[in-house]
């Protein structure tokens, strides 16, 4: 006698009844373990998806301080840029800062 094999998964997603079904004789504890199977799997989805979350916002983190740091240099350049030409009228307008 061959015994015949069942998905679990599957057939804990069968509509259970009080009355026995054709077709749905397994007893409640291989119920309840395709329920867990089906329970894990999810889970393990979760935590799939929460691994790409968390990958994704330390790249946004480090985009961030990467512009922060572009930000920074580019507001130095600016400084400096503004410092050159007030030295530069400073020299060409000696007449104008002496009054």
């Amino acid at each position: 006698m061959a015994k015949e094999k069942r998905n679990l998964r599957q057939q804990s997603k069968n509509q259970i009844t009080s009355e026995a079904e054709e077709g749905c004789s397994l007893p409640l504890e291989y119920i309840n373990t395709g329920s867990l199977q089906r329970i894990a799997d999810a889970t393990e989805k979760m935590a799939v998806n929460y691994a790409q979350i968390i990958e994704e916002k330390e790249n946004y983190k480090r985009w961030f301080e990467l512009a922060e740091e572009r930000c920074k240099k580019k507001s130095k350049e600016i400084a400096n840029m503004r410092g050159q030409i007030t030295k530069l009228k400073n020299k060409l307008n000696p007449v104008i800062t002496e009054k």
